[in-house]
């Protein structure tokens, strides 16, 4: 009898230990497999008013399909530019957008196809620090990351802060490749809407740059095609761009600029060039009857 308790008790114990052993496996597996939130550099030392750069990454084990960050940046920081180039983000549900009220970025997208891999780049921030100290910028809690898949399942996430130390006079050495590449090359369209611009003519376009990001559109219109750009008369632009010649005579140049000083620029020939041509070579022909008709009535 005694040995048949004790059997029993050993057999208990015995599967307690397994079923243990395998939740810690199915437990430690998750982890391992959860995607890492970090910065690069992962520390270092800046100067008070010295904008310095700081990489946003991840890696991830599962693919990744969408994300929702909010980054953390302490109260003695302050955001001044980010910049998108080379992000493994190709939509943007939100761009990213600095409170300073909260000191808080947030921004959203997806990543069509979905992201597995190591140092998968989200975003570059420009910062300045305002006071010295140890400052600490991190991924806040409700970031949330997507798995790609049929159904929208969030991903397990581990979050390595960036640990700043700010001096008094520190000189700063920018850790960013520098950006010589123009943004990508792109196709402007002209097209009219009864909604926008109450149905006159507007050009649309819209680019990307891997390096900097994007900083701005210019557009140009000249009866003329050039190849002096500077020589034409550039305007500040928004996609989509009113046209001033809705005759669509001109010559339309768009210009996009990265935030490097790297430019692109596309060239949209006339609209209307196939129907000139004929309608002059037409008036040339009138005039030409009309005078050898006056040529034979004065003989």
């Amino acid at each position: 009898m005694q040995k048949s308790k004790y059997k029993i008790r050993r057999i208990l114990h015995l599967k307690a230990a397994l079923f243990l052993a395998f939740f810690f496996l199915l437990f430690s597996s998750h982890v391992a497999n959860a995607a890492a939130l970090y910065f690069d550099p992962q520390e270092r030392t800046v100067g008070i008013g010295q904008p310095f750069k700081v990489g946003l990454l991840i890696d991830a084990v599962d693919p990744i399909n969408a994300f929702d960050v909010v980054v953390d940046i302490p109260l003695g920081m302050a955001v001044t530019d980010s910049s998108d180039g080379n992000s493994i983000i190709s939509y943007w549900i939100e761009r990213p957008t600095y409170d300073p009220s909260n000191n808080t970025l947030e921004f959203s997208g997806i990543v069509p196809g979905g992201f597995s891999g190591s140092g998968g780049r989200l975003l570059v921030l420009t910062l300045v620090a305002k006071d010295p100290g140890i400052n600490v910028i991190t991924y806040d809690q409700k970031t949330d990351i997507i798995l790609n898949g049929p159904s929208p399942i969030s991903d397990q996430k581990n979050i390595l802060p960036l640990n700043l130390t700010v001096e008094q006079g520190k000189e700063l050495a920018d850790n960013v490749i520098p950006d010589i590449d123009p943004p990508e090359s792109f196709a402007p369209i002209i097209a009219t809407s009864t909604s926008i611009y109450g149905g006159k003519w507007a050009i649309y376009f819209q680019t990307e740059d891997k390096g900097s990001g994007i900083y701005g559109y210019e557009v140009a219109e000249s009866p003329y095609k050039t190849d002096s750009y500077d020589s034409l008369h550039w305007q500040d632009a928004d996609s989509p761009y009113l046209l001033q010649d809705q005759s669509l005579t001109d010559y339309i140049y768009v210009k996009a600029t990265d935030k490097s000083g790297n430019d692109s620029i596309e060239i949209v020939p006339p609209r209307s060039v196939e129907w000139s041509l004929p309608f002059f070579w037409v008036i040339i022909i009138i005039v030409v009857f009309i005078c050898l008709l006056i040529l034979v009535w004065s003989h």
